[in-house]
């Protein structure tokens, strides 16, 4: 338990923050706790050792072997399209010689500022950015610092896109793509978000998600059983784990089918009389956090064969938490509410103390 210590102290000041600011009212003070998260992460992620988290230390070792490259232009060829990552690492290793502290605090500056501009402006703020770290950003970053500033992209693109209102649609298209494209020059996996606006045009009817999602329920099976017979015929870079179980596939299929059972279903009417939450309007968020879903749930289903494409995946943590935080917010008693979302935010944390072993940043180092 001792070397899971400055994780639990991190989700619990976590709850604490999150739970002031549930009852502060002065947008200042809210702010000042948004931020104290923010900082305490960032804290954490530039002071870790380089034997902190799965791929750290090849990045590390990659860091050095580009100072002392002398081919520029081969190592820009090697790294396409991924350059962006690679042009600031050159910079900072070959060209001003600095040592990679300052290369981490300029990566972890990029993903503090797109956390912060994609999660200041929600009510709940504290709320929003501890689930988002809580579900799986937070190991992430602190093993796969290319994806997870592709990710932070990602979501700063996502939430620009669903909330604010751009005066021409072009422009919000234009934006999205923009952010997009700079995520996959930091890791290339992040290309699966060019689908997203593709989904919102979709116009998805109420009646049609159960059928939808009796769809995605047997490829969930399927896509794992192509991937090991094509494993089989060809020489995949990632060798198929055939006895290999997706927990977080199952939990997300699950979710689905309850909260369409809840809020949508025929006998929707008198669970909902029941439990006394609110209908939740069949609005276009909800329809593309449905169809995001779906695809989350898809592609974490490659976790039976192989890790690759659950990296895929991670990309739809903001849609996963959007929905449980949704039905909280339903609820007509304030504190039943209150209960609803406080708990939802312990099992995160209790989640995220959990997932640190699966990703060795435990025990905590500095460097």
């Amino acid at each position: 338990m001792t070397k899971y210590l400055i994780y639990i102290v991190f989700a619990l000041f976590c709850l604490l923050v999150s739970l002031i600011q549930y009852f502060v009212k002065k947008k200042k003070i809210q702010f000042i706790l948004f931020c104290s998260i923010l900082l305490f992460y960032f804290l954490l992620s530039i002071l870790k050792s380089s034997n902190v988290g799965t791929d750290s230390n090849a990045y590390y070792d990659h860091y050095y072997v580009i100072a002392r490259d002398q081919s520029f232009l081969k190592i820009m060829n090697s790294v396409k399209p991924e350059f962006l990552y690679y042009g600031i690492e050159i910079l900072f290793s070959k060209v001003l010689s600095l040592n990679k502290i300052f290369f981490d605090i300029f990566n972890f500056l990029i993903i503090v500022g797109c956390l912060f501009f994609a999660f200041r402006k929600f009510e709940n703020s504290c709320v929003y950015l501890s689930c988002y770290l809580f579900i799986g950003f937070f190991c992430m970053s602190f093993s796969g610092i290319r994806q997870a500033m592709a990710m932070a992209i990602c979501v700063l693109a996502m939430i620009l896109f669903s909330k604010f209102n751009f005066k021409k649609r072009i422009t919000k298209y234009l934006a999205y793509y923009l952010l997009n494209f700079c995520a996959i020059m930091f890791h290339v996996s992040s290309a699966i978000c060019l689908l997203i606006p593709l989904i919102m045009l979709i116009k998805l009817k109420e009646y049609q998600i159960p059928w939808i999602l009796l769809f995605f329920i047997p490829m969930c099976y399927i896509f794992p059983k192509l991937y090991i017979l094509l494993s089989s015929f060809l020489d995949l870079a990632y060798q198929p784990w055939p006895s290999r179980i997706s927990f977080k596939m199952i939990v997300i299929i699950v979710t689905i089918a309850i909260f369409y059972l809840i809020f949508y279903s025929k006998i929707s009417d008198r669970l909902l009389k029941i439990t006394k939450f609110e209908r939740i309007s069949f609005s276009v968020d909800i329809k593309n956090t449905f169809l995001l879903l779906f695809m989350c749930a898809a592609l974490m289903s490659f976790n039976i064969a192989t890790t690759t494409f659950t990296r895929l995946a991670m990309f739809f943590y903001l849609p996963q938490f959007y929905l449980y935080i949704k039905v909280c917010e339903t609820h007509k008693n304030s504190t039943v509410k209150f209960l609803l979302t406080t708990t939802l935010l312990i099992c995160f944390a209790l989640y995220f103390v959990y997932d640190c072993r699966s990703w060795n940043i435990a025990p905590y180092e500095i460097r």
